[in-house]
């Protein structure tokens, strides 16, 4: 979706700000001077922490692990809570890479629960990207294991969001980046939480499945539908073109 957000960004923002981090790519792309990045996913939010920190480490310690079946079910039983932080972050990089589509799932106990994609020849990362991306993070970004709520920028900052989408039928939706999931009344909180950004003088662009609900929550702002192809599906031929929604408090 970059060729699309970018020309929608405002011309001049002071920190930029991101609640719901997933792989940074806006971030990456437009390396703002001060950024502050939150995620309620704590794996997530642990592994960019030790990307920052512990960059060759990461890189050393995830090619010792076998790419095979058998282990990768064994790095995923592993208790989190029991493992040092570095070794989280050498396990949610392994099992991102090395799970079916690169999803990342959870489910109600807070378990990874994503099978083996059975991968002939991983790439876990680019030595040099890692190594940018990481010096990148320690000089200008702030990141924080939060509820999307606990972001405060004020006038002048400017903020992306991009929330698991709503669901596009009744049986479809996936929100389980988290134990709690993402539900009705989180998406109603986010809207209210945007609201409130406007009225202070933050600027803010978020992106949403195009459906009656989404259109609703956010018909007071500039809404505008974009074609895009959703690339996680259990078959190729499932990863359609779609409309999508860029929302916006600006023009």
């Amino acid at each position: 979706m970059l060729p699309e957000l970018l020309p929608r960004m405002p011309q001049k923002y002071n920190t930029y700000y991101e609640p719901f981090s997933g792989g940074l790519a806006l971030l990456l792309c437009l390396h703002p001077k001060r950024a502050v990045v939150g995620d309620s996913n704590a794996e997530l939010i642990n592994f960019y922490m030790q990307a920052a920190e512990n960059p060759d480490d990461i890189m050393r310690e995830v090619m010792d692990i076998a790419n095979t079946e058998k282990m990768f079910n064994m790095v995923r039983s592993q208790d989190p809570s029991r493992l040092t932080r570095l070794q989280r972050a050498t396990r949610f990089l392994y099992l991102n890479k090395t799970c079916f589509n690169g999803l990342w799932r959870v489910n109600s106990k807070g378990q990874f629960n994503v099978p083996y994609g059975r991968p002939k020849n991983p790439s876990f990362f680019e030595k040099e990207n890692f190594k940018q991306v990481s010096e990148y993070l320690v000089d200008h970004v702030d990141l924080m294991e939060c509820d999307f709520s606990k972001l405060e920028p004020i006038e002048g900052d400017f903020m992306y969001l991009d929330p698991p989408y709503a669901p596009t039928t009744k049986t479809m939706g996936f929100n389980a980046y988290t134990a709690t999931g993402f539900n009705v009344a989180d998406h109603t909180r986010l809207r209210d939480y945007v609201v409130d950004l406007d009225k202070n003088g933050v600027k803010w662009m978020l992106s949403n499945s195009d459906v009656p609900f989404t259109r609703d929550l956010y018909k007071n702002f500039d809404i505008e539908a974009i074609d895009t192809k959703r690339l996680i599906a259990a078959r190729a031929d499932a990863r359609k073109v779609v409309s999508e929604l860029i929302i916006r408090n600006y023009k």
